[in-house]
């Protein structure tokens, strides 16, 4: 017979409760959103880049020149911005 029968669940509990305190602890925290939009476009010029055999720096410098990555950009004959 065991001394202590409710010591099992009690130490159990805790052990588990620590290991999710501590994942959650060393977990990344979220990214902002400007900082998911600044990852999704450095992934599409490096997609399309590759897709179209151009470097993948030249491709980025091209759009910064253009339209310094600004969407709503719209030149004077009406080419727009990325």
């Amino acid at each position: 017979m065991r001394r202590f029968p409710w010591a099992t669940p009690i130490l159990l509990g805790v052990l588990l409760g620590g290991l999710g305190w501590a994942t959650a602890v060393h977990a990344d925290p979220p990214r902002p959103a400007k900082q998911r939009l600044l990852d999704r476009v450095c992934n599409l010029i490096e997609a399309h880049a590759d897709q179209n055999g151009l470097p993948k720096d030249f491709f980025a410098r091209l759009i910064w020149k253009e339209s310094r990555f600004d969407p709503n950009a719209v030149s004077p004959v009406g080419a727009e911005g990325i």
